[in-house]
């Protein structure tokens, strides 16, 4: 029997031998040394008393593990070593002024988007998934800026205490440290983006949240934005989904991520 071994894809392939150089002549076919499986391999003598060393050595590690238990020292399992961090959603700027219309006109879908954010926001905390809330602050005379109607998480989401606001004034929300350090300190490498504007702060966060090494989903149908003057705002989530997923974010639907 012959083994052949394949080298790791991550090493530099070596360049193969080709019949005929320059000249044009074959060169001379080489030797290749095979590995041959098939012999009997002599086996290793067993050394005396291996068995009553093996059972020593248990016993030894089994009395070792009863005593720090009876101390009170707990040992985690398996499961609880492995358990991964689930990824925590972030909702980005879902605030007054995006949906009741007063300075403004309403984002696109705007009652849609409600909808499918809080399903999302529901399904993350039957997942035991953190969730977070990125509030902008404007300017003064900005329908976002603080203390203006317009500046409070939109109500209809009901955000609850534990789930905390990261301001911002740019559009990352990663602009932030203190919503970078939030998503280290549960050892998460993950986020699932939701919110608004899709070609201003989503689009900013998602870069934002890759810069900082993390990976990026994006809920292909639980972000919006206005109409531009060459666009409408269908178009731009459109255009920008597809400029995620070549940004490398995975995209994913409120349905499939919620699995309702």
């Amino acid at each position: 029997m012959q083994t052949t071994v394949f080298m790791s894809s991550v090493m530099a392939r070596k360049p193969g031998l080709v019949k005929g150089g320059k000249s044009g002549r074959e060169k001379p076919e080489q030797s290749i040394r095979r590995i041959d499986c098939s012999a009997e391999r002599p086996k290793p003598r067993r050394r005396a008393g291996g068995a009553a060393n093996a059972n020593s050595a248990v016993l030894f590690l089994t009395t070792l593990i009863l005593d720090a238990r009876t101390n009170g020292v707990s040992f985690p399992t398996m499961s609880q070593q492995e358990a991964p961090t689930l990824a925590p959603v972030i909702v980005i700027d879902l605030q007054t002024g995006m949906f009741d219309g007063l300075l403004e006109p309403p984002i696109h879908d705007a009652h849609g988007t409600v909808a499918r954010a809080k399903d999302i926001i529901g399904w993350a905390r039957s997942e035991g998934r953190k969730i977070a809330f990125v509030r902008h602050d404007g300017p003064e005379g900005d329908p976002l800026a603080p203390g203006e109607p317009g500046w409070p998480i939109w109500p209809a989401l009901g955000q609850v205490k534990d789930e905390p606001t990261f301001s911002k004034s740019v559009g990352d929300a990663f602009s932030n440290p203190a919503l970078g350090e939030w998503v280290m300190g549960q050892g998460a490498r993950e986020v699932i983006l939701l919110g608004a504007q899709t070609d201003f702060c989503v689009a900013a966060t998602m870069k934002g949240a890759m810069g900082a090494g993390l990976g990026v989903t994006i809920v292909s149908d639980a972000h919006s934005t206005l109409d531009s003057p060459v666009e409408n705002a269908a178009e731009i989530i459109r255009r920008h989904n597809r400029e995620f997923a070549s940004a490398g974010a995975s995209l994913v639907t409120t349905s499939t991520l919620t699995g309702g």
